[in-house]
């Protein structure tokens, strides 16, 4: 069953196109009365938020007819949204309840250069901060970290390098490791010295081979830091040094539920009787 909709379509013959496949947007082809009827609008963006798109300009003004659009699905529906709207901060704010939406992307420029509205906006997502000005802006990148918000896996990367960033991402991943910037730019300056941190941060994020690589050299090598990623991931076992796969690590691996690769045991416990008996039973 399929809907030819014109400029001469009767209202009954367009709600039975918008009811009838949520993937087209009827209001590009309906007559432009039935683009300012609130009654077509608003079960038009219901099924289909690009709709909005075509709707007149005093519907695209109106924040429930905005927030349904996007509430069906549609990213760019802001884009569409009036300038008045695009411009209300208390009204993008309430926007980011629906997580699917592109936000910030489509405010207006004047609410991209607010640093309140931003550190509000970064609150809810950081990841919006790509779409501001702001995040060039060292000030404001110290400002957020400041306030428990932990920018850096969002920044550029030339602006992930400046000094004063760095050491504030270091500064805020050792006062809340359960946040800690899980980027190699930060991980590997842990020192040694650091390595119950670095353990710490360990317990908090999902072990994996990207993950311990990040860390340096002389922290890979630690045994109490690799039998923490071992708790976590015993694949990790594949990437850590040869000479700490011991027999009994080996052992341990062998005894999850995971398969392991025979290739990756060092030749002089290829023999070794009690690490194959494990191997047996894994």
């Amino acid at each position: 069953m399929t809907f030819q909709i014109s400029k001469d379509s009767s209202i009954k013959e367009i709600k039975a196109a918008i009811n009838y496949s949520k993937y087209n947007a009827v209001l590009e082809h309906v007559a432009k009365k039935f683009k300012g009827n609130r009654e077509i609008v608003e079960l038009a963006v219901a099924k289909n938020g690009w709709n909005l798109k075509y709707a007149s300009e005093t519907l695209r003004d109106d924040e429930d007819i905005v927030y349904s659009a996007i509430a069906s699905g549609c990213r760019q529906a802001l884009g569409w949204a009036s300038e008045r709207l695009r411009k209300d901060p208390d009204f993008i704010l309430s926007i980011y309840d629906n997580r699917r939406a592109y936000v910030c992307k489509y405010a207006d420029d004047t609410l991209k250069n607010d640093r309140d509205f931003m550190l509000k906006v970064i609150r809810k997502k950081p990841s919006d901060i790509r779409h501001s000005p702001l995040c060039h802006d060292v000030g404001f990148i110290c400002t957020a970290f400041d306030a428990g918000i932990n920018l850096f896996s969002d920044l550029r990367w030339d602006t992930k390098h400046l000094p004063k960033v760095r050491t504030k991402a270091l500064e805020f991943s050792r006062q809340h490791p359960e946040s800690a910037s899980l980027d190699q730019i930060i991980l590997w300056e842990l020192t040694i010295d650091e390595k119950e941190l670095a353990i710490e941060i360990i317990t908090h994020h999902k072990a994996s081979y990207s993950l311990y690589e990040a860390f340096n050299d002389k922290l890979r090598k630690q045994d109490d830091f690799i039998d923490a990623f071992l708790k976590q991931d015993p694949y990790v076992i594949n990437i850590i040094p040869r000479e700490k796969r011991t027999k009994q690590r080996l052992i341990q691996c062998f005894k999850s539920d995971r398969f392991f690769l025979k290739r990756r045991i060092p030749d002089e416990l290829k023999t070794d009787g009690e690490l194959l008996e494990a191997i047996a039973r894994s």
